[in-house]
């Protein structure tokens, strides 16, 4: 299985910043203790399959997250839980 190179993507005024990994997604809190916060879903993992695309939107409050598994899903910022999927 091929892994997708690391991805990052910055949310400045909030001091996070996202990074992926093959189909692993974190979210670290640069400001304070650099603790991890990692994304939950209910339906197990993430992505299937390797992510390749990661982007939080303009107002902060949403994070988007693409995937080998033809997947795109939706993210809520403030409780980093999946709202939508395509």
């Amino acid at each position: 299985m091929e892994v997708a190179p690391a991805l990052i993507a910055l949310l400045p005024l909030e001091k996070s910043v996202a990074v992926a990994s093959g189909s692993d997604l974190r979210v670290f809190d640069i400001e304070g203790d650099c603790s991890v916060s990692l994304m939950e879903n209910s339906s197990g993992s993430f992505h299937t399959d390797s992510i390749r695309a990661i982007c939080f939107g303009a107002s902060g409050r949403l994070f988007a997250s693409a995937g080998d598994d033809k997947l795109v899903k939706i993210w809520t910022t403030d409780f980093w839980h999946c709202r939508h999927f395509i």
